[in-house]
């Protein structure tokens, strides 16, 4: 007997050898239209070759092989001859104890009760059969021949058995199989009569199957295992043919399936468990064991069920940045989080709240693998579009509200699109999937509907109830129905936290009222919701996932040292936090610092690290301030967040690159002034066309804004009217000025600093901004695109002025003005750049902002606002003014839009005639406008006006 041992973890006896075949084409048979009909090349099998000896080589097979792309030309001889020599040799060079794995992808076919290869070197006779000579019998004694005493051979045949006429072969018996071969087990790809199925560029679906079910991140191990788990593959794989899909069978000796140990398979599900079972947190929870065993075994059975449902998945074990060891590293710093804290008595976690902390991982690698098959089901090539119609059509209000929400990541992120496609043209496919995938994290890290109950994510929903069941389980009995439910609120509004740092207001809520839930829903059970959830971000923060780090790791996806996400998911086995004095109190308030104990071996990686320390060092530093600023101490769940986050210890393997990071940088003083002039922009005037489009952004954000509101029920705005009026002037100090003053959205200061100050940043990258995108799509309001592109035009203000004055009231989500954010003045210099914000109370009331640029001394005489603003704005979506004061205060005539009319500089002889919603006929050139704004130097339009809005929109330069 083989390698056999049950389903426990016992030593491998023996060696483990593979020998696999890919037939891919037989010339002879070619020849006839007909025959080369119904055996056609198999472009595809040297890829099957690939993927399966991938996955066997992880199981610590030797591999060999025969098919045509092998870099050998005596291994590509694919003939009867070449095969069962092949086979004879590679069985016999076994010896007892030893695991023989034979697979073979090519065609094949059945004439009445037996089954062949077709060989290479098949060959028809004169009425279309086959010659019996040129095809292979599979029967085990012509197949495999003498197997050596002792030998486990599994068998797995990739071929179709579509039924051929009997003339085919010569006619022969088949002879019992006798108990030579009682040491045989045999899969096949699919039943008597049936054909087999591929993706032409991916393989073989048998051969994908496989391949994912021998994958050491895949639980299979037995051989039974392993047909398991490629029958279900196989089943989804070819769930969308036209034809009858194909049934996978098997034949083996009784007892021999459960025994024979094919592979490693892998043991997440029980790694997981003895994470959270033997976690730390058990020595800071209140109650006693015979409670912890019970949350304990509930959160067993989640771990098992979240290993089953990435295993039921289509995508979540074939994404490059996978990392099953990451839950383990979210539970390890969970485990120091609280260990620092040293709490004592009441202040103790609750059952409820350790079950709750411990399942955040487990249940967030569940909804990832959910999500990405969603994601594989709708957007299988690219995430924001579908590729050459593969993807089901998005049919749904859900389907429409995911996919137009991944279009918004991937043009939130365009640098990582534009970066996949540059990898497609240049052939680099699983590198420009990768960072398509990074895409899909990014999107599934921000995706609020996947913890909403909305019963759109059913499985989602399922795993979430598991969880319910492990908080539960603190007290004894069941819950009531209305305690479930709370619960269920209350899990949501603290796991939805892994991915996005908790606030004033959790990120989920389906209560309908932005506050915590902390009323202890569990009977004899604390609840301390933000504290929770803030312990769950900063531990899955500093337990670095690859599949959220920088975009830094795509960016060298395809450069000449080449970073692959596996190796990334390697190094990162080895990487470590650590306090210099092992979580010692290092001062008076008994705080610590956290340093990066990490041995780099790729400078992106280096790179993504430092940022991730940078972010979780700018999270702990501000909860610090908050609790001196407010005099008080730290919550008793966050007494063991660190005072700092240092990369102090991150260094790189082997010197393989130095440190500090050699980066090419822009020289600030030099390049400031160059932005800042007109020879980026050309037309110094274009900063009025700046700040009016920058306005136009604002009112349509707050239209957005109180459209929602009002959807809900929440927006107490009224008689407000969308207006944007430019005056030019002199102050009091008879300092010349430009002012643009909009209703629109305003700014708070955490905008004005990250936003408006920065930049390169652009409404599209603001979190903030998408996630109100995806709540007014699920609302039913259609966002509109923004003019914002580049997040540079606040530069050219500085074309006209020395100085910026901004004077600003933000709004809430619902359109009303804030009642949180103060209103604000900013003050930025030309030559510095700094950036100074103070509270004011002279800022709009009812929220917009006011910018005022003071001109600088050139020399020349201040240019017209009215006429610059004749020239570039021809129709406005809104009322727009415009008025010009000279140094008495005196105005001159002003200028007014109104909304929808169209106002050209030009002249024709006869007035331009509407045509449409966004054109005009003309006797004569034409122009083509930008949301009302005069394109510069576009194409000449002759006889008519076209005002171009949202996917029609050309993408300006500057």
């Amino acid at each position: 007997m083989g390698a056999t041992t049950d389903a426990a973890e016992e030593p491998v006896t023996g060696g483990r050898r593979a020998l696999l075949v890919g037939v891919g084409r037989t010339a002879f048979l070619e020849r006839d239209p007909d025959l080369a009909a119904r055996f056609p090349r198999l472009g595809f099998v040297d890829r099957d070759v690939e993927l399966v000896g991938s996955a066997l080589a992880e199981s610590g097979y030797s591999v060999a092989a025969l098919h045509p792309g092998h870099p050998l030309p005596e291994r590509q001889d694919t003939s009867v001859g070449a095969i069962v020599s092949a086979v004879e040799d590679f069985l016999l060079s076994c010896t007892a104890g030893d695991t023989a794995f034979l697979y073979v992808s090519g065609h094949g076919m059945s004439v009445g009760e037996r089954d062949y290869l077709v060989a290479s070197d098949a060959r028809p006779r004169a009425d279309g059969s086959l010659i019996a000579q040129t095809v292979l019998d599979t029967a085990p004694e012509v197949l495999l021949g003498r197997i050596p005493e002792g030998v486990t051979v599994v068998v797995c045949l990739d071929t179709c058995r579509t039924n051929q006429p009997p003339a085919a072969t010569e006619p022969r018996e088949t002879p019992v199989v006798n108990s030579a071969y009682r040491d045989v087990a045999w899969l096949l790809a699919c039943g008597r009569g049936q054909a087999a199925y591929a993706d032409p560029e991916k393989g073989s679906h048998f051969g994908i199957a496989l391949s994912e079910a021998l994958s050491r991140n895949s639980p299979p191990k037995t051989f039974k295992d392993v047909q398991t788990f490629v029958r279900a593959r196989v089943d989804r794989l070819t769930a969308r043919l036209t034809e009858p899909p194909p049934t996978v069978e098997s034949r083996c000796p009784e007892g021999l399936a459960e025994r024979l140990v094919v592979c490693r398979g892998s043991q997440e599900t029980q790694r997981w468990t003895e994470a959270v079972t033997g976690s730390a947190l058990w020595k800071y929870t209140s109650h006693g064991a015979e409670v912890h065993e019970r949350v304990k075994d509930r959160l067993g059975d989640l771990a098992r069920e979240v290993a089953k449902s990435r295993l039921g998945t289509d995508s979540a074990l074939a994404t490059p940045w996978s990392d099953p060891a990451y839950p383990l590293r979210v539970v390890e710093r969970l485990d120091h989080l609280v260990e620092a804290a040293a709490l004592t008595r009441r202040e103790l976690l609750s059952p409820a709240e350790t079950a709750a902390l411990l399942a955040a991982p487990l249940l967030h690698e569940g909804v990832v693998a959910i999500a990405l098959s969603e994601l594989a089901g709708l957007r299988p090539d690219r995430i924001d579009r579908r590729e050459d119609g593969r993807g089901r059509e998005a049919v749904t209000s859900h389907d429409r509200l995911v996919c137009d929400a991944a279009r918004d990541v991937a043009r939130a992120h365009s640098q990582v699109g534009l970066a996949a496609e540059t990898l497609r043209q240049r052939h680099l496919p699983e590198q420009a999937a990768a960072a398509d995938h990074w895409l899909r994290h990014r999107f599934i890290a921000d995706w609020d509907r996947l913890w909403e109950r909305t019963g759109d994510y059913l499985a989602v929903d399922h795993l979430l109830d598991m969880v319910v069941a492990a908080v539960a389980a603190g007290a004894p009995g069941e819950p009531t129905p209305q305690n479930r439910a709370l619960i269920g609120r209350q899990v949501r509004q603290v796991l939805a936290h892994v991915t996005v740092a908790p606030g004033g207001s959790p990120r989920i809520n389906d209560s309908g009222e932005p506050q915590w839930s902390v009323r202890p829903a569990v009977a004899g059970n604390t609840w301390r919701g933000p504290d929770l959830a803030y312990l769950v971000w900063l531990a899955s923060l500093l337990a670095a996932d690859p599949r959220r780090m920088s975009s830094v790791l795509v960016d060298h996806l395809g450069a000449h040292k080449r970073l692959v996400p596996s190796d990334v998911v390697t190094a990162l086995a080895e990487y470590r936090l650590q306090s210099p004095d092992a979580h010692a109190r290092t001062d008076a308030e008994g705080t610590y610092d956290l340093a990066v104990d990490f041995l780099c071996p790729h400078p992106a990686l280096h790179a993504a690290v430092e940022e991730l320390a940078v972010t979780a060092d700018a999270s702990v530093r501000a909860l610090h301030r908050k609790w001196k600023e407010n005099r008080t101490a730290a919550p008793d769940l966050l007494r063991g967040v660190p005072r700092k986050v240092t990369p102090e210890f991150l260094e790189p393997l082997e010197n393989q690159y130095t440190k500090p990071l050699e980066r090419f940088r822009l020289a600030e003083d030099e390049i400031r002034p160059l932005l800042m002039g007109t020879q980026l922009y050309g037309d110094k005037m274009l900063a009025v066309r700046e700040l009016y489009q920058n306005a136009l952004d604002a009112c349509r954000h707050r239209q957005l804004r109180m459209a929602y509101g009002r959807s809900l029920g929440k927006c107490a705005a009224r008689d407000w009217e969308p207006e944007i009026s430019f005056v030019q002037g002199y102050d009091e100090e008879d300092r010349p000025y430009i002012e643009c003053r909009d209703t629109g959205t305003g700014m708070s200061r955490r905008k004005l600093t990250s936003m408006f100050a920065r930049a390169g940043k652009r409404y599209e990258q603001d979190p903030d901004f998408v996630q109100e995108r995806r709540n007014w799509r699920r609302a039913g309001i259609d966002p509109t695109p923004f003019n914002s592109r580049f997040g540079i035009g606040v530069f050219s203000y500085f074309m006209l002025a020395e100085e910026v004055v901004v004077t600003t009231a933000t709004t809430d989500p619902h359109g009303n003005p804030s009642r949180t954010d103060a209103p604000l003045r900013a003050t930025i210099q030309s030559g510095s750049g700094l950036l100074q914000v103070v509270d004011t109370d002279d800022a709009p009331e009812r929220g917009g902002t006011v910018v005022r640029l003071y001109l600088s001394a050139d020399g020349e005489t201040p240019p017209s606002l009215v006429e610059t603003l004749r020239k570039l704005l021809w129709v406005s979506d809104h009322r727009v003014t415009a008025v010009e004061l000279d140094r008495e205060g005196n105005r001159g005539r002003p200028v007014d839009w109104t909304p929808g009319v169209l106002q050209p500089s030009e002249v024709w002889p006869t007035p331009p005639a509407k045509a449409g919603t966004d054109a005009w006929l003309v006797q004569g050139s034409g122009r083509l406008l930008l949301d009302g704004v005069v394109v510069k130097d576009a194409p000449s339009t002759d006889g008519y006006i076209l005002n171009l809005r949202e996917r029609d929109q050309p993408v300006p330069t500057v």
